[in-house]
């Protein structure tokens, strides 16, 4: 058997912590602050520290598509150990649908933070409640409504 950073039955009890009190809420959903994934590690993981890998060429962790689109890779690294790495692409801040091309050190920064996070949670379990409940809800739709002229459905 390999060994891991986080067992199996270790990251389902870390699933199950409460990490609400780490958590900010942004259009609806929690996420916990970037700024706590150094202190979570540290009481729930010791010695475990989050990781990007440098591009090979220019030696930042910032990588790039063939389409300007950019990137960095996460992993979780426990003295010889590393868990899988991630790819997370450079998005707007707030977050928004599509990538950013050529992107700036603030666009760099934000967007490794965001990427911390992601990784503490899919590779630990700790926070991973908090992206599961972002497939439960149910974005907002819009119901037809009546014109007072017409009486037809009107969307607008």
């Amino acid at each position: 058997m390999t060994e891991q950073i986080v067992s199996p039955e270790r990251f389902l009890e870390l699933y199950e912590v409460d990490v609400s009190q780490y958590t900010t809420s942004y259009s609806g959903f929690d996420y916990i602050r970037n700024g706590y994934v150094p202190y979570l590690l540290n009481k729930y993981l010791p010695g475990v520290e989050v990781e990007f890998e440098n591009n090979k060429e220019t030696m930042a962790p910032l990588h790039y598509l063939a389409d300007g689109s950019a990137y960095v890779i996460c992993y979780l690294r426990k003295g010889a150990l590393t868990s899988p790495p991630l790819l997370y692409p450079i998005m707007g801040n707030p977050p928004k649908d599509a990538s950013i091309n050529n992107p700036n050190s603030r666009d760099l920064n934000d967007n490794m933070a965001r990427a911390g996070v992601k990784c503490l949670a899919f590779h630990t379990g700790l926070g991973l409640k908090l992206f599961t409940r972002e497939d439960d809800v149910k974005p907002e739709t819009k119901t037809p409504s009546t014109t007072k002229t017409s009486g037809k459905p009107s969307l607008f």
